[in-house]
């Protein structure tokens, strides 16, 4: 009885073990994305005259804990925007922000945009802010495990929220 009782503990500990592992190697992969989102922000006075002459917003928002798929849908649309609308988003037509809602200054999104997992949602401005129409790209999920599908769709849906054939 006192053997079981051990090895129980012992696969216990392990098990803790292993998801402590994992979850610091998640939230490093979290905070990567978080590091080079703060580095390549701009300044407040730049990014507010950017946000003036911008059409388009591009977020990506995820939570903590991401999976496969999940690092993948940002690293898709990273691609596909500096490839294929390097232009925009250097002009600062288009904004790309990947927003971690699951701390508490970013919850609020949850709401605006009703989300209820990892979303890619296209916000496009009016006067100069986000607003208007904005659209959730759920197909996503269905094109997760084929990366030219999904690019070939978040393209199309940019294009027509700029109004554009691309």
């Amino acid at each position: 009885m006192r053997m079981l009782k051990v090895v129980t503990l012992a696969t216990v500990l392990i098990a803790i073990s292993a998801m402590s592992a994992w979850a610091v190697t998640s939230g490093s992969k979290t905070q990567k994305s978080v590091s080079v989102e703060n580095s390549e922000r701009k300044t407040e006075d730049t990014a507010k005259a950017s946000v003036e002459k911008s059409a388009l917003t591009v977020y990506y928002f995820h939570g903590h804990v991401r999976c496969t798929n999940c690092i993948n849908f940002e690293h898709f649309t990273d691609e596909l925007l500096k490839r294929d609308f390097a232009k925009d988003l250097e002009s600062g037509r288009i904004q790309w922000k990947v927003v971690n809602v699951d701390l508490p200054e970013n919850s609020h999104f949850v709401d605006d945009y009703k989300l209820y997992t990892k979303s890619l949602v296209l916000v496009p401005h009016k006067s100069g802010k986000p607003g208007g129409d904005y659209k959730n790209l759920t197909k996503i999920w269905q094109y997760a495990g084929d990366k030219a599908k999904f690019q070939a769709y978040v393209k199309e849906e940019i294009a027509k929220a700029l109004g554009e054939s691309k």
